[in-house]
């Protein structure tokens, strides 16, 4: 017997409800991003290591032990994206799209890898979708953004979450704020956990998004970053609440929220749901001056597809879906022609004409569930009908084949309301 092959671990297919999950949720936020004037781009998803170290931060946990890094053919250090930014900010610096003073608003989705322990929710393979916007620093961008993720969020009609935002200020502020944090911990480093001795040296902010519960209840006496925050910087997180509190978006001050990427400064937000990251992002405005561009701010944020799946409460399978069966009887012209018919009407249709039983095609439809079946054979040929079967409430009628308008709409309806009849 040949030798089955495993995926590697915290590496998954997407199959079932869960890619139905996918599709619906890129359909919705494209839909969504488009109306606000934001092009899809598609990026690789191997760059240069450099490009992740200089942007991310060689210090930080992703680029000091979770990428996936290797040498290519030419022994050039190449690495699998960890996140999305970087890779943006590269492709629209290389094709000259951040001269001037022009807007750019653009989105992406695809796989992004890093090497951590698997767990639910959490992978080594994981998918995003994040959108960015590229222009002179406005709290009515930030502001955009996070409107956008909090529509985005209604129409997936995801439940009980939460938006929290924080300013990490400007470079002079997180200095003050990085010796403030330093000072109050001067006796008690020997009590963090591993992890945040290590942060306190190399990025001293990121302790402050330690899980550790001994380490957190230390943290609940440094002070906040309000209270470091320069005037601009100040005003700034302030227009953007206020921005927020006219449009009706709900949140609470994070004082202890921050990223995990280096290059953020000034508003950063996270969307939670039970406590976990859903949506999160911020403002980065030296990032593509770092990177070799013009100094061109941004903001954005990403999106953690699986996290996102999990936590919606989306519509069944699709209601223009449709199932086509051949029984005994029934000719397949027959079946292709009515097929292409309702295609032509925006319903697509699965199509069976395996020998097989009823029964088993039946079953085939509700695994994938498929709600309405349409049944051609020998007594739907004689008469030129079709049978249309609701496989929820097993309720059945007769439909004149050439009527497509009429069989399209009881498709598209929630019930079949006629009488059960036998097949």
């Amino acid at each position: 017997m040949a030798k089955k092959y495993k995926s590697l671990r915290g590496i998954r297919d997407i199959s079932g409800a869960e890619a139905a999950g996918f599709n619906e949720i890129i359909s919705k936020a494209s839909e969504l991003l488009e109306k606000y004037g934001y092009e899809r781009i598609f990026l690789p998803v191997i760059e240069y290591t450099n490009l992740f170290a200089r942007s991310i931060g060689e210090d930080t946990d992703i680029v000091s032990k979770e990428m996936y890094s290797f040498k290519d053919k030419k022994g050039r250090d190449i690495s699998l994206r960890p996140e999305g930014t970087a890779g943006a900010v590269r492709s629209l610096i290389q094709a000259d799209q951040l001269s001037g003073k022009i807007r750019r608003k653009i989105y992406y989705f695809g796989p992004m890898f890093r090497y951590e322990r698997p767990q639910k929710g959490r992978y080594r393979q994981f998918y995003q979708l994040g959108c960015e916007v590229y222009s002179f620093p406005s709290p009515y961008h930030d502001a955009e953004i996070i409107e956008i993720a909090d529509k985005l969020l209604k129409l997936c009609r995801v439940k009980d979450y939460s938006l929290g935002i924080n300013s990490l200020g400007c470079a002079e502020d997180r200095s003050s704020y990085k010796k403030a944090v330093k000072k109050k911990l001067e006796g008690k480093v020997e009590k963090l956990c591993p992890d945040c001795r290590r942060r306190l040296k190399t990025n001293t902010l990121r302790v402050l998004d330690c899980k550790n519960s001994r380490c957190r209840e230390i943290y609940q006496e440094l002070p906040g970053m309000d209270d470091f925050l320069c005037d601009d910087c100040g005003d700034y997180i302030e227009k953007l609440r206020q921005i927020l509190d006219s449009r009706g978006v709900k949140y609470s001050i994070d004082s202890g929220l921050v990223r995990g990427l280096d290059y953020y400064n000034g508003p950063v937000f996270e969307f939670k749901v039970n406590d976990s990251a859903v949506i999160a992002g911020g403002r980065y405005n030296k990032l593509v001056r770092e990177l070799g561009g013009p100094d061109m701010p941004a903001c954005g944020w990403g999106l953690g597809m699986e996290r996102l799946v999990a936590a919606a409460n989306l519509e069944p399978a699709s209601q223009k879906k449709a199932a086509l069966i051949k029984v005994e009887g029934g000719r397949i012209e027959t079946c292709r022609r009515i097929a292409d018919n309702l295609r032509n009407k925006g319903i697509s249709v699965s199509e069976g004409y395996e020998d097989i039983s009823t029964g088993k095609k039946f079953k085939i439809t509700d695994k994938n569930r498929i709600v309405k079946v349409v049944i051609i054979g020998g007594e739907e040929e004689k008469n030129k009908t079709v049978t249309l079967r609701d496989m929820e409430t097993g309720k059945q009628e007769s439909v004149p084949a050439d009527d497509v308008e009429s069989l399209a709409r009881k498709i598209l309806a929630k019930k079949i309301l006629a009488r059960k009849t036998d097949v």
